[in-house]
């Protein structure tokens, strides 16, 4: 969790880009931006996404919430062919933020993230998810359920930015 800047989407890839250097393969799921925005963000901090795609380790998918909610949850869906074809170990999803909008319409949707947690979980899944907010706003309703919580922040000075990683929770 973290305000825009903090470095958010930075940890989302290198985490996958460890993965995929450790035969881990990994999707990264996004609700906002195509992909082309992602490869070029990712390439100017040295990450070079479309061939570890054609590699087959990495994928870089961009889906409305409520479809990859349904893909997560549905027996056979699209998590458990990732993970026949390509290995899936560790996912991260941008953001939580806009999956919680697209749920408020839907009635209960803490239960309903508790079901994707645990849908990742069956499927042994390591899960990044990206939350966007500053810490100062107090925990979400995902925080409650993860297993971990790093809060991104920085400190802007007149020419450089120190960003701050801290571990609110681990179990």
């Amino acid at each position: 969790r973290g305000a825009p800047g903090t470095g958010k989407t930075t940890l989302a890839i290198q985490f996958l880009c460890e993965g995929a250097r450790r035969g881990e393969g990994g999707a990264y799921f996004s609700f906002e931006e195509f992909p082309e925005q992602i490869y070029r963000d990712a390439g100017e901090l040295g990450f070079d996404l479309p061939a570890l795609e054609q590699a087959g380790k990495l994928q870089v998918i961009t889906m409305e919430p409520g479809a990859f909610l349904e893909e997560a949850l549905e027996p056979g869906g699209l998590l458990e062919e990732l993970r026949r074809d390509i290995g899936l170990r560790r996912v991260a999803v941008d953001s939580v933020t806009l999956l919680e909008l697209a749920l408020s319409g839907r009635g209960d949707s803490r239960r309903t993230l508790y079901l994707l947690r645990n849908a990742l979980h069956r499927l042994g899944l390591t899960t990044l998810l990206i939350e966007e907010g500053a810490p100062a706003e107090g925990p979400s309703m995902a925080e409650y359920m993860v297993d971990t919580v790093l809060h991104l922040t920085y400190d802007d000075f007149e020419v450089n930015r120190l960003r701050h990683l801290e571990v609110r929770k681990h179990r």
